[in-house]
């Protein structure tokens, strides 16, 4: 399962926290830092788990991304590093993932220990073929698992406030 097909399957939140804008519809790196902050206190009150990653939809993903005072995205230095093309990037030290399927201006901060993951029994697995033309052989290893929310508390649904 890639992470953007994690969210909408697995997450319930006991609260919400949102990300305002500033006069130009855009977060600033003061208000995600304030958010984050607002977001850690909500999952060490509920769970006492940590702000691990945060799963985003597209355009709140990217706007957290171009945050900045500067005029440039996330160059390094002390708020993250970021990436356009990617699937994830880090801010704050927080895991952003980006999720396609979430509905704009929405997403979840959660801590690792709110989320389950279940394995099918014996796995992984493995499949062996021969390959006469390299005279090798070809291995491929699988399973099957699921996520499951072990701790509503552990999660915040997230959305963001674009109006100026």
């Amino acid at each position: 399962m890639r992470p953007e097909q994690v969210a909408g399957s697995v997450f319930q939140a006991s609260s919400l926290s949102t990300i305002d804008a500033d006069a130009a519809g855009e977060p600033t790196p003061a208000e995600v830092g304030r958010f984050l902050a607002d977001v850690a206190t909500q999952i060490a009150t509920g769970s006492g788990g940590d702000v691990d990653a945060i799963v985003a939809a597209p355009d709140l993903f990217f706007r957290v991304i171009a945050a900045s005072g500067n005029g440039f995205p996330f160059g390094g230095g002390n708020v993250g590093s970021a990436d356009f093309r990617s699937y994830q990037h880090n801010a704050f030290g927080v895991n952003w993932v980006r999720d396609n399927s979430l509905t704009a201006s929405t997403g979840y901060a959660f801590s690792r220990d709110a989320i389950g993951v279940k394995e099918s029994p014996g796995a992984p697995f493995s499949i062996t073929a021969d390959a006469p033309a390299t005279l090798a052989q070809d291995v491929a290893v699988y399973g099957f698992g699921a996520l499951y929310l072990r701790n509503a508390d552990g999660v915040v649904k997230v959305s963001m406030d674009t109006t100026p």
